[in-house]
């Protein structure tokens, strides 16, 4: 008995579907607030949410989007079409 082989055709995502990561809506909230130059403090507050959890979130959203500070997350993210 020989082992036949399948070809599985794998299609490449459309070039704005690989560059736009998945952001929660927790995400898109802080990052909308990040962008309007809120502080850990204010989002905490208008979330109501802890200062911790804002940090965390802030940190992987900076993970997600690939950058290295608030603005430039906000400015990627905008680029992106993920805040408005």
């Amino acid at each position: 008995m020989t082992l036949a082989t399948r070809s599985v055709a794998y299609s490449q995502p459309s070039e704005s579907l690989a560059l736009k990561p998945v952001l929660t809506t927790r995400d898109r909230a802080v990052l909308d607030l990040i962008g309007k130059g809120k502080t850990n403090n204010e989002i905490a507050n208008e979330l109501k949410l802890s200062v911790p959890t804002v940090k965390l979130s802030v940190s992987n959203l900076l993970a997600k989007l690939g950058s290295s500070s608030r603005h430039s997350a906000a400015e990627k993210a905008y680029e992106l079409g993920v805040i408005g």
